[in-house]
């Protein structure tokens, strides 16, 4: 979706009933895969990728044998969809990488954790793909014969098109915003555990800047030490400041944000209808 389309309304579910099959299995697997983080290492990296093999086979056995009986067709993509679904690999890429200096995915007991993250980023890239749908509704839209497939919901988009143009500006701001603060607190991450990982135990005349994680206490450089702290304070502010700034635009201000959620005029405005 480009950044300054209409939201699209009632395409995300919010109970289990209404999730696609396919987004049942996302969450089935994201389970299982935090199942495997929990025990701690318990199990080798060989068995750990082999059994995740093995349930993503299953899953995907079943999806597409849901497709088969419900006849279910690719309805295509346009351009916009091959940009968000390779935005989205470079996203994964970059959240996973991020990690990797603190948490080696070598090892058993942080495998699981990026296996986890790689579900959800595939999920998000097929759904962009328009491969997966998140509701059944969405899904059912998509099966039958050839032609069958009509345009759903022409009301709901006349009703998109008719949110002032101010709205999806602000909307499009936001989401930029979030972006920023997202690949911010993804910097931090990722420079704060390299300098961890590269410090020297013992302090130097180069590195005399004490950093401690999980009781383990490393030295890095003074310039090292300014960075991350800078890098901190703006995740540890800019992330409060968007979690509280997203609802105060969509129910306060009344810009749509989150889809299937009525912004407070509109929950006003339902409850004083006469029933």
């Amino acid at each position: 979706m480009a950044l300054f389309d209409p939201p699209r309304q009632g395409g995300y579910p919010r109970k289990w009933k209404e999730m696609s099959l396919e987004f049942k299995l996302m969450v089935v697997y994201h389970g299982c895969m935090m199942a495997l983080f929990i025990t701690g290492g318990a199990f080798s990296v060989r068995q750990e990728i082999g059994f995740t093999m093995v349930l993503a086979s299953v899953l995907t056995a079943i999806s597409i044998r849901r497709r088969r009986s419900a006849n279910w067709r690719w309805q295509g993509v346009k351009g916009k969809n091959v940009v968000a679904a390779a935005g989205g690999v470079a996203l994964m890429a970059v959240f996973l990488y991020a990690a990797t200096p603190l948490f080696s995915p070598r090892n058993p007991r942080f495998l699981p954790w990026y296996l986890a993250g790689f579900g959800i980023g595939l999920f998000n890239v097929l759904q962009a793909l328009r491969l997966v749908q998140t509701s059944e509704a969405a899904f059912l839209a998509e099966c039958g014969e050839p032609g069958s497939q009509t345009e759903q919901s022409p009301p709901a988009e006349q009703a998109t098109q008719a949110e002032p143009k101010w709205h999806r500006v602000v909307s499009a701001s936001y989401s930029t915003l979030f972006f920023m603060v997202w690949l911010e607190f993804v910097a931090f991450f990722y420079y704060s555990g390299a300098a961890f990982r590269d410090g020297s135990p013992l302090p130097t005349p180069t590195r005399h800047e004490a950093v401690t994680e999980h009781g383990k206490t490393v030295y890095i450089t003074h310039d090292q030490k300014v960075l991350c702290d800078r890098l901190q304070l703006f995740a540890f502010a800019g992330i409060p400041a968007v979690i509280l700034l997203g609802p105060f635009l969509h129910f306060i201000v009344g810009v749509k944000l989150y889809p299937n959620t009525p912004t407070l005029r509109e929950f006003l405005a339902r409850k004083s209808k006469p029933s």
